[in-house]
């Protein structure tokens, strides 16, 4: 079951790197409709078909999951930027100028 997760991984990372993906990540960030996560999304149910599995909730979370396992075989994990933030709920945002388009002049963000 493993191996299958691994070539399902593999197919995925050879579906995103192709000139065709590529083309359609840059016209959806284009298009005020749709996005990035919208063309990976589809190809990632494109992967689940060819490879048998059902088009379920569950199906994307276990080929996501197998990409988490295995980054060797996922760019997309391997050079990943995102990190945990410092800002939490309850959080209070830096006090910072700003002008007051209505009343004119400036103000603060905790005026």
């Amino acid at each position: 079951e493993e191996e299958k997760f691994k070539a399902m991984v593999r197919r995925e990372t050879e579906l995103r790197l192709s000139p065709a993906t590529q083309e359609r990540y840059r016209a959806a960030e284009d298009s005020a409709d749709s996005d990035w996560m919208e063309v990976t999304e589809e190809l990632q149910r494109q992967v689940l078909a060819e490879f048998g599995f059902p088009d379920t909730e569950e199906s994307l979370w276990a080929l996501r999951q197998a990409a988490q396992r295995h980054p060797r075989l996922a760019p997309q994990v391997r050079h990943n930027r995102a990190r945990p933030g410092g800002v939490f709920a309850g959080y209070r945002a830096p006090d910072v100028p700003l002008h007051d388009a209505v009343a004119g002049g400036e103000t603060t963000l905790h005026a």
